[in-house]
């Protein structure tokens, strides 16, 4: 029997309410986070959890539990408060050595540490909003994708205005009036017009035609299948992203909601806005500090992914590139086969990298470099010459129909890709999380910030001024690459950017 300990369903939330309404309290056990680590398949609301298990009936129907009041409202919490003592006897038993580890020291702290996070929010400069979606509403107009002459041959033989939005219509533009070559096709069997696809079509053909000024150079602006991409890009920023954004700002914030064991691989998930989405370019100008003179700054992860890889898969080469110079650069010259290597060519290398990380294969690097299959196949050969320790390490880590991360945690797998990615993405997750439970309590503890949001690889602090931010950040970057996973052997690293707002910053 415990004694003295607060158990709780969803941690997360009660701590938000309590942190909210002025109790700092501390929550020893989740069922909700127990459920994820012991199988992430499982549902995770407390109701459907003590069904699978057999601890109770269903018991919510009728009445809506807001309706509730008086012996009914207090018979259901009552409920409640019992069956999530029963599961937390059925669901830690199951946990491994290493996995009470985890949930103890980190994931379990992490529920107070991302509800702090939600609670401070983040400040919105919202007479700054109708501006950026000027901006972005002149960008299409000046594009003019209607008068493109290809669009309206469209117009004219369709008798419908194209709409950029359309599966059907980009289909019919791109393969049977402009006769792209189908590269992907759906689960349908229908050719593919996702994003990726047309970006990866502009690359092939700007490849094939050799155009030497870059990929936004100005030949390939006249085309239409560049008009497509760039418009719907800028489309996206407003639909997406600008236009919902004002339904969630409060006294001039969004609090977004930053969810643990959401996800298989235990990534943070965020929604009410998805703030993972927001585009990394000039929209993020509407985000500031919440201080009257104060910055943002910006600490994101360099390259841990990669870098955990490299640890792994005891990859000599990597770890030596890593310490001593440009891995990407690298890469470039083996799969290129020379010394001196141009910006693009180490841009494709890092493209080698990074894809290889989430199983990417021959079909797929064409894809993302425009690099016909043969080429690649090329490339790839050299490549695994080099780096064949990589296509095994993670067979260390399966058991069975279970992948096993370093840190102890686990996750089933249908497909390869997942059980190459887990014990990579698990760490990076696991690594990160820890510093953001280090940082969120070193900045309220220096009074002058508040850490206001995670997005992937990087944690964005309010402070109060620059100089505050630039007094404690020194000591943040050690609190964030500081780790106890004794298999890593080389550096973490960070990049820190300061900046009046989110998107204009300079680097520390």
């Amino acid at each position: 029997m415990i004694k003295n300990s607060l158990i709780c369903h969803n941690a997360q939330f009660e701590h938000k309410w309590l942190l909210y309404n002025g109790y700092n309290v501390d929550i020893v056990h989740d069922t909700k986070i127990l459920a994820h680590l012991v199988d992430e398949r499982l549902p995770l609301d407390l109701e459907s959890l003590c069904l699978y298990f057999g601890i109770d009936k269903s018991y919510k129907c009728g009445s809506a539990v807001l309706d509730l009041e008086g012996i009914p409202l207090l018979e259901r919490n009552t409920r409640d408060a019992y069956n999530t003592f029963k599961l937390y006897e059925v669901l830690y038993p199951k946990l491994s050595r290493e996995e009470k580890n985890i949930y103890h020291k980190v994931l379990i702290p992490a529920t107070k540490t991302l509800a702090k996070i939600e609670l401070a929010g983040i400040q919105v400069d919202e007479k700054l909003l109708p501006e950026i979606r000027q901006k972005i509403e002149k960008e299409i107009q000046e594009i003019d994708l209607q008068n493109d002459k290809t669009i309206q041959e469209f117009n004219v033989f369709s008798q419908k205005m194209f709409n950029v939005n359309s599966t059907i219509h980009k289909k019919l533009l791109i393969y049977d009036i402009l006769n792209y070559k189908i590269i992907k096709r759906n689960k349908t069997g229908e050719p593919s017009v996702d994003a990726n696809t047309l970006k990866a079509l502009l690359l092939k053909e700007h490849k094939e035609n050799k155009h030497k000024s870059g990929n936004n150079c100005e030949t390939c602006k006249k085309q239409t299948l560049y008009k497509i991409v760039a418009t719907s890009s800028l489309q996206g920023y407003l639909e997406n992203f600008l236009n919902p954004l004002p339904k969630y700002i409060v006294d001039g914030k969004i609090y977004p909601n930053l969810w643990l064991a959401e996800t298989s691989s235990g990534r943070i998930k965020s929604n009410n806005p998805n703030m993972q989405n927001s585009p990394k370019d000039y929209p993020r100008q509407v985000f500031i500090s919440s201080y009257p003179d104060g910055v943002l700054s910006e600490i994101d992860y360099t390259g841990i992914e990669l870098k955990l890889m490299a640890c792994l898969a005891q990859d000599e080469v990597l770890l030596k590139g890593f310490l001593e110079g440009d891995p990407h650069r690298d890469t470039a010259s083996l799969i290129f086969n020379k010394k001196e290597i141009s910006k693009s060519e180490r841009d494709i290398a890092k493209t080698f990298n990074y894809g290889l990380i989430y199983g990417a294969g021959g079909y797929r690097l064409s894809l993302l470099t425009g690099i016909n299959r043969f080429q690649i196949n090329k490339m790839l050969e050299k490549y695994w010459e080099v780096h064949g320790c990589i296509k095994t390490y993670w067979e260390n880590w399966v058991k069975g129909d279970l992948v096993y991360s370093p840190t102890g945690m686990k996750r089933h797998w249908t497909k390869e890709t997942e059980a190459k990615n887990f014990p990579i993405q698990n760490s990076a997750f696991i690594l990160m999380l820890q510093g953001l439970n280090r940082l969120v309590e070193f900045v309220e503890k220096t009074k002058a910030g508040k850490v206001c949001l995670t997005v992937h690889d990087s944690f964005v602090i309010d402070w109060e001024s620059e100089k505050s931010a630039r007094k404690y950040l020194p000591e943040c970057i050690g609190i964030v690459c500081k780790h106890n996973m004794d298999w890593i052997t080389i550096p973490i690293t960070v990049d820190t950017k300061i900046g009046k707002n989110w998107y204009e910053t300079e680097a520390l």
